[in-house]
């Protein structure tokens, strides 16, 4: 049987593909909506709102408006996010899509190209190829955490 760690899951952000260990996920949810919790907003992390998540309210994050992608729409319901945890608790990452979950080996894992590393904020580990496209391995904490060292 083969671990969580040795599997990703492949999603969609707009039209940019991204993936992640599966170790790192707590749960999908689809169809839910974006509390407007104003001490949960922070413009510059990129959270937008709250949801509730077994009983709790946790942080939204909005890669789209962070990458420069156009903010997801508060209107457009319904929402899908990936719940992850990290060091401080349980947060939301808005997505368009989950594409799947593929086996780690099956993934090509490549350096980042020089466009993707940027002085300052950047969320991004390496690039993996799957069936030559490419997703993008994200650094959860930098893109909940804060800037990267």
């Amino acid at each position: 049987m083969m671990s969580l760690g040795s599997r990703r899951l492949l999603f969609r952000v707009g039209d940019l593909g991204f993936c992640l260990d599966l170790c790192e996920l707590v749960e999908i949810c689809e169809d839910f909506e974006i509390l407007n919790t104003p001490r949960l907003h922070d413009a510059g992390q990129a959270v937008c709102g709250g949801m509730v998540f077994r009983r709790t309210t946790i942080p939204v994050v909005d890669l789209r408006s962070r990458l420069g992608l156009g903010a997801s729409s508060p209107a457009r319901q319904p929402h899908n996010a990936l719940v992850l945890h990290s060091r401080e608790g349980n947060w939301a990452l808005l997505i368009d899509q989950v594409e799947g979950f593929q086996p780690s080996a099956s993934m090509q894992d490549l350096p980042l190209p020089p466009l993707l590393v940027a002085p300052g904020w950047r969320c991004f580990e390496q690039i993996a190829l799957y069936q030559a496209r490419p997703f993008i391995k994200l650094d959860l904490h930098a893109c909940y955490g804060g800037l990267s060292p």
